[in-house]
């Protein structure tokens, strides 16, 4: 029996890896994990956003972008949450402005500029706690049939 449970204990072992439980940790490690977690960016995912491409006063298709905003810190992106409709607000103007302006009449859209648009659009509206990048997972300009 004794045999089966050391058996038990090196296959846990093996499994768990040497992780040491958190009440073996020493209070010196307990400040670098804080730490480390705090240096961890936080996400806020905007909902998807659709806007029309009217070129030569006729409809040529619409731009779909999904992105999300990334934060110095977890904390902040929550606390940037209840401010999702204005920052959408921000973002749905921004893109109809660069749609008009003709930016997205060729057919494709520019990553970067329109990160850089979105990004300062959401600095414009949250003024504190200002994210610090935008990041689109998806850009897509579909032609009108």
């Amino acid at each position: 029996m004794r045999a089966h449970g050391m058996l038990v204990a090196a296959i846990l072992a093996m499994i768990l890896g040497p992780a040491a439980p958190a009440s073996a940790r020493t209070s010196e490690e307990a400040p670098a994990e804080g730490e480390a977690a705090q240096q961890m960016p936080g996400f806020l995912p905007v909902s998807d956003i659709v806007i029309p491409v009217v070129s030569r006063g006729r409809f040529a298709g619409y731009v779909m972008v999904k992105a999300s905003l990334e934060f110095p810190t977890p904390d902040i992106a929550k606390s940037a949450q209840p401010w999702l409709p204005k920052i959408m607000d921000a973002w749905i103007r921004t893109m109809y402005g660069l749609a008009q302006r003709g930016h997205f009449e060729n057919g494709t859209v520019d990553p970067e500029l329109l990160k850089k648009q979105l990004l300062q659009a959401a600095i414009d509206t949250l003024k504190e706690g200002a994210p610090t990048d935008v990041l689109i997972t998806q850009a897509l300009f579909t032609r009108a049939s």
